[in-house]
């Protein structure tokens, strides 16, 4: 089981998800919705943990994980987290432990502005 110190989840993270509406002319107009506001844990990925997540491809470059919550249950990678003004781009999410307790993002910023 990983370790998780819970007085590291010091930062206000929003989670949304993709949703796709449709104007009346027919056009998919894409949009966010509000997931939760949990606490979590903002870090840069270094190089030696982009290889050992596989993860090379993707290039995410920050981790952040947080508790994890019933409506965080549904979540796929067509999410984004914001904190403050900063959007997180979801490359990957994983949970920590098979007691569902943390979830991991894998992310990289400002690019799924939506």
């Amino acid at each position: 089981m990983a370790r998780v110190d819970i007085g590291k989840l010091d930062q206000r993270i929003v989670i949304e998800s993709l949703v796709i509406t449709r104007a009346s002319d027919g056009e998919e107009l894409p949009g966010w919705a509000l997931v939760a506001e949990v606490w979590g844990n903002i870090r840069p990925m270094r190089g030696q943990e982009k290889l050992q997540a596989n993860m090379v491809q993707e290039s995410a470059d920050t981790v952040i994980t947080v508790r994890w919550a019933p409506a965080l249950d549904t979540l796929t990678r067509e999410c984004r987290l914001r904190h403050r003004t900063t959007i997180f781009d979801v490359k990957d999410l994983v949970p920590v432990d098979f007691a569902k307790r943390w979830i991991e993002f894998y992310a990289t910023t400002g690019l799924n502005a939506g």
